[in-house]
């Protein structure tokens, strides 16, 4: 059963299970995920819109028309493989905040920087969410502190940037904590990742 993570509450989410049609439901979400949150009741999916997959088809098709013009037999050869590789790019896209029409929802909240030591074997990675309890799946939506969400991960000086999912006021404390405290983060199964300290705005 594939699950994925909440982009609003960081709770675990099944998309097959939440998936949802609106009045505005396009093409695009019919082929991606696009569902409501069971926690806290919000929309969420792969943000892809019919114009993003009208701009998908035409460079196919330009990409198609270039090989006939190089080599009719090699057009014929591509075609599996590009649509292949096009579902994959669709269905790997991260699931990100929407609204009840598909819109796209930033996430607003500080960006962060601090410093990571990771445990052996493992790796912070971009666009994940990370959490600093191992408990978290224990609390109600919002009702603990946020995880928070990577978006760079500088790898030769170990720094990476990151903000918290939400807001919540037991964040404050892994902000305003003086000196060199450092923090374990927890990964999606809740397995030991890495630890940061010095988180600075």
């Amino acid at each position: 059963m594939r699950t994925e993570r909440c982009p609003w509450c960081g709770k675990k989410i099944n998309p097959k299970v939440d998936r949802v049609k609106t009045p505005r439901t396009t093409v695009g979400s019919r082929f991606t995920d696009f569902g409501r949150c069971p926690h806290c009741n919000r929309f969420y999916g792969q943000g892809f819109s019919v114009d993003r997959l009208a701009v998908c088809l035409v460079l196919v098709i330009l990409g198609l028309i270039l090989l006939c013009m190089l080599s009719p037999k090699l057009a014929y050869c591509a075609v599996f493989p590009i649509a292949v590789l096009n579902f994959v790019w669709i269905r790997t896209r991260p699931i990100r905040r929407m609204d009840e029409r598909e819109n796209l929802i930033p996430l607003e909240t500080p960006i962060l920087t601090a410093t990571v030591r990771p445990a052996p074997s493992q790796k912070i990675r971009k666009n994940t969410l990370y959490f600093f309890s191992d408990d978290f799946d224990a609390y109600d939506s919002f009702q603990t502190v946020s995880p928070i969400f990577i978006r760079s991960v500088n790898r030769k000086s170990g720094e990476i940037t990151f903000s918290f999912l939400y807001e919540q006021p037991l964040n404050r404390a892994y902000v305003e904590r003086e000196g060199d405290a450092s923090y374990p983060i927890f990964d999606f199964e809740m397995q030991l990742t890495a630890e940061i300290t010095q988180i600075r705005a």
